[in-house]
């Protein structure tokens, strides 16, 4: 009824000196018994087999050493490996009995309760031997480092009969003494932020306004742009109408002074004497200097008659005020190009203005 035992051969791996580490295999498997002590046939262990959980908890109870790690199975008679697991850590802690589940029950409901149970590693079926011993190793080396943490304290912590409660609440104090100051640095940055994030918002809401004021700007000098743009654009139409007008009006003059010029000649090549001034003449004060207007000294031919006196003098008047209403029409004309010109610069402006908000 005793457990066998086995020695291994070779130098240690996990720590320094000859110290053999005590590994507890419990399976029900005879290969998987045989292929574990092959693993650690190699290295400073010591395994030894048990081939039940019952055994497993019997052989904690009675056993004179303590070993190092224990590789317990799930599926087995009697207690199964989470139900030994739970009995090992009502007396025994992580650090204290390092526990490696070694299992074919690969489901993940299945791990994380073996987690929740307070095991110490999974290792799934069939395993690596080399991935196996490296998972020992590092729960070992676990170990041997809490161990030199807690070397000065009066208990220690692979001592299954005390816990390491004082240790440990005193360093959870400092961790939760840090943390509170932390919290508090946090807080106080979160306050920070969210001022930050206030006076943002503001900026933001205020550079909205702006641009909403802006782009309303803009909108309205576009139109008085356009209005303006249609001005000249009207404007400059009448302009033209009004040139065309006065070129037909100087031409309907100049071939009438022609006619009225042919006539005199006619008439004193038949009269053979100078035809008669008349004593009217068109009174012009107030048009004078005025290109195409008639100088005051000015007199009609003597064989014009009476109407044809009239209308002349009535196309020259209407020429030198058509004059006088294109020199009105250019000053205006002017006047719009500039305002036109004025109208892009601010509209560039605003356009820029709104790229910058943007």
């Amino acid at each position: 009824g005793l457990p066998k035992m086995l020695m291994g051969s070779g130098s240690s791996c996990v720590s320094r000196g000859s110290k053999v580490y005590v590994v507890l295999s419990v399976d029900d498997d005879h290969v998987s018994q045989e292929v574990i002590c092959a693993t650690f046939g190699h290295s400073s262990f010591e395994v030894v087999m048990v081939m039940s959980g019952n055994k497993c908890l019997e052989y904690i109870k009675n056993c004179q050493k303590m070993p190092d790690i224990i590789l317990l199975d799930v599926m087995m008679p009697g207690s199964n490996g989470l139900g030994v697991l739970v009995e090992l850590r009502k007396k025994h802690t992580m650090l204290q009995l390092p526990i490696i589940m070694v299992s074919a029950k690969n489901s993940m409901t299945d791990v994380v309760k073996g987690l929740e149970s307070q095991c110490n590693d999974w290792v799934h079926k069939p395993f690596d031997k080399q991935e196996l011993l490296a998972r020992v190793r590092t729960q070992l080396t676990i170990r041997e480092l809490m161990e030199k943490c807690f070397a000065d304290t009066e208990t220690s912590p692979a001592s299954p009969a005390v816990p390491l409660v004082a240790p440990i609440r005193s360093q959870a104090g400092k961790i939760t003494a840090e943390a509170q100051e932390e919290i508090q640095r946090l807080e106080s940055c979160i306050k920070s932020l969210e001022s930050e994030l206030r006076q943002l918002k503001h900026l933001l809401h205020v550079a909205n306004m702006d641009r909403e004021t802006l782009k309303a700007d803009v909108n309205r000098i576009r139109t008085d742009f356009d209005k303006a743009r249609s001005r000249v654009e009207s404007l400059e139409d009448q302009e033209a109408q009004r040139e065309s007008g006065l070129r037909q009006l100087q031409a309907q003059s100049s071939q009438w002074q022609q006619q009225q010029q042919q006539q005199q000649q006619h008439n004193q090549n038949q009269n053979q004497k100078p035809p008669q001034p008349t004593a009217r003449q068109p009174t012009q004060a107030r048009l004078s200097g005025v290109p195409g207007v008639v100088p005051e000294s000015w007199q009609a031919p003597g064989g014009c008659s009476s109407e044809d006196k009239v209308l002349l003098q009535r196309l020259l008047y209407q020429n030198a005020h058509l004059m006088v209403e294109v020199r009105g029409r250019e000053r205006m004309l002017r006047e719009c190009h500039e305002q036109l010109q004025r109208q892009k610069m601010r509209l560039h402006t605003a356009e820029l203005r709104c790229e910058q908000l943007n």
